[in-house]
């Protein structure tokens, strides 16, 4: 059973960092915004830890619009199992322009992403 104390604890988020995830797989992809010839951008990463993250996220670098930082924010408790993650991220608005590839950044170093078209 858990006392009120933890569950403040459990309650204060951990700090935000660079994710350490193994075996991290990116995706990205563009699809039309409007009929203006805009594109909306969709990132996609796919990873597994040995303890339970509270969350899993890409975070935009700002004036980079090609790059991105995948991160974690850290919990308290850590367990001996393996759990499989996903976080997505999309622009939510058309871009003028995007280049063929986007920059991600985690704990590993820097990846470069080829970016699919969909219909």
């Amino acid at each position: 059973m858990h006392s009120r104390s933890d569950a403040a604890r459990s309650a204060v988020p951990g700090p935000v960092r660079l994710a350490t995830a193994g075996a991290i797989i990116y995706r990205a992809y563009s699809r039309p915004y409007d009929t203006g010839g805009a594109r909306v951008l969709h990132l996609f990463a796919s990873g597994q830890y040995r303890f339970a993250p509270l969350r899993f996220f890409f975070q935009p670098f700002p004036g980079h619009p090609d790059c991105f930082a995948l991160v974690e924010r850290v919990p308290d408790v850590v367990s001996m199992m393996r759990y499989y993650v996903a976080a997505s991220y999309s622009s939510a608005s058309g871009a003028s322009s995007l280049a063929d590839s986007v920059r991600i950044v985690d704990a590993h170093g820097e990846h470069v992403v080829g970016i699919e078209a969909l219909a």
